[in-house]
């Protein structure tokens, strides 16, 4: 049975109340600063927590990137070993 309240009860597995890591962080860019307070599932990766304070923080200032051309892999390879 699936509990939909926000606190754990008996019998409730630890999946239906994952257990929440909470950070802070910020970004510095010309000489200003950003807060950014975020959470994450305990035990997700680097990655996932980047992904977590990126999410975070494009809440709270505007974000916006342009596709400006694309590469294969190769190409990446050789530039790499030159």
């Amino acid at each position: 049975m699936t509990n939909l309240s926000s606190e754990f009860q008996p019998g409730d597995t630890p999946m239906e109340h994952p257990r929440i890591e909470v950070f802070s962080g910020y970004l510095l860019h010309d000489g200003g600063r950003v807060q950014v307070d975020f959470e994450s599932p305990v035990g997700t990766t680097a990655i996932e927590k980047d992904a977590a304070f990126l999410a975070a923080l494009a809440q709270q200032a505007e974000i916006d990137y342009l596709c400006v051309g694309e590469r294969s892999t190769a190409q990446l390879a050789t530039e790499q070993t030159t």
